[in-house]
């Protein structure tokens, strides 16, 4: 079913060089993106320009450890194809302080960090969910949010 959207447009662009003036948004959300970039610094800076005085950012990405190598590149890319193989480099995934230096450095302030801690269990749902395999509902546990 199309959602009825009323004043929300798409537009493609680079991240590291938005087709939009300063201050241009009150909030700006950037999902699955940051793991992919290969200058951080420089698209924290883009973002931060074109969001206005208190502006909210909000964005999810993946942090380097072992543990997110075995369940997003070997479970969700190898073993149970969730995701196309090579989508990611491990190497580009952030460490919090990372980011968090980033952050501080393109000016943004007052931010938090709430972790998503995923398990292969979560990532086989997810794939069968895609195949249709079991009804969402019938899907219990989840992701653990910590801080």
């Amino acid at each position: 079913r199309k959602a009825d959207l009323q004043n929300v447009r798409f537009q493609n662009g680079s991240l590291y060089a938005l087709p939009f003036a300063d201050a241009s948004f009150d909030a700006v959300v950037v999902s699955d993106v940051l793991e992919h970039l290969t200058d951080l610094p420089k698209a924290l800076r883009e973002l931060r320009r074109v969001l206005r005085s208190g502006g909210l950012l909000l964005f999810d990405t993946i942090d380097r450890t072992l543990a997110t190598f075995i369940v997003a590149i070997i479970g969700a890319e190898h073993l149970i194809g969730l995701i196309q193989r090579g989508s990611h480099d491990w190497r580009l995934f952030i460490r919090p302080e990372e980011l968090g230096r980033a952050l501080v450095n393109a000016s943004f302030t007052g931010f938090e960090n709430k972790s998503l801690d995923p398990s292969l269990r979560d990532l086989a749902q997810l794939r069968l969910l895609g195949l249709g395999l079991p009804r969402l509902e019938k899907i219990h546990g989840g992701w653990r949010i910590g801080s």
